[in-house]
């Protein structure tokens, strides 16, 4: 008997039969987007509630590809120093910032798993120092897991323009906000994900 589980999605119908209807399947992932959606309203309710404050940009720029890699950033910039976390090998951003600024930005890129030879090519030519690094809630060096604060330190980065997080998972929800309480980026540009896994099971 095959089942698909998905996890950790949390459902009153976490199991399925491989030949479940399309009603079945239909009503499966209407639960999960439905549980990921009250998820991710009691994670987000911190970060925005009693916060009637408007920011004023005077020029919003597109910067990097239309997909995944691309972010919407406000120009112009007050300092040099941009971090970015999770690469995966998709720099656009970063190469397509340092094209418009004629190179004038700092980049640190931290992602945890090592780029291709082609990627850290393309990063030494724009001015962007890269590091094997998983964010995480404390600092252990012998197993490349760092602290966000903790990696500004060790650049001695005192001011940064923009923080961009690409972070898979809720790991994202725990790490930016203890970050804000030491350091004020003057942009913030988040993009946190999860994903149900797919489990064949006989």
């Amino acid at each position: 008997d095959k089942r698909i589980l998905c996890s950790p999605c949390a459902s009153a119908t976490s199991w399925l039969s491989q030949d479940s209807t399309d009603n079945q399947l239909d009503q499966y992932f209407n639960d999960i987007r439905h549980e990921y959606g009250k998820f991710l309203k009691r994670k987000l309710h911190s970060l925005s509630k009693n916060d009637s404050t408007q920011v004023f940009c005077p020029e919003l720029v597109r910067v990097g590809t239309t997909n995944d890699g691309g972010k919407w950033i406000c120009s112009p910039f007050r300092y040099v120093s941009v971090v970015s976390l999770g690469l995966y090998n998709e720099v656009t951003f970063e190469r397509e910032l340092q094209y418009i600024t004629n190179s004038r930005c700092i980049i640190y890129g931290y992602d945890m798993n090592e780029q291709s030879p082609e990627t850290k090519e393309i990063l030494g030519r724009i001015r962007t120092k890269t590091r094997k690094a998983t964010i995480s809630n404390t600092t252990d060096v012998t197993r490349n897991m760092y602290t966000l604060n903790y990696l500004m330190k060790l650049e001695s980065i005192s001011e940064l323009e923009i923080l961009k997080a690409d972070i898979e998972g809720e790991i994202g929800f725990e790490l930016i906000p203890p970050f804000l309480l030491e350091y004020t980026p003057a942009q913030v540009i988040s993009s946190l994900s999860f994903y149900c896994f797919y489990f064949i099971a006989r």
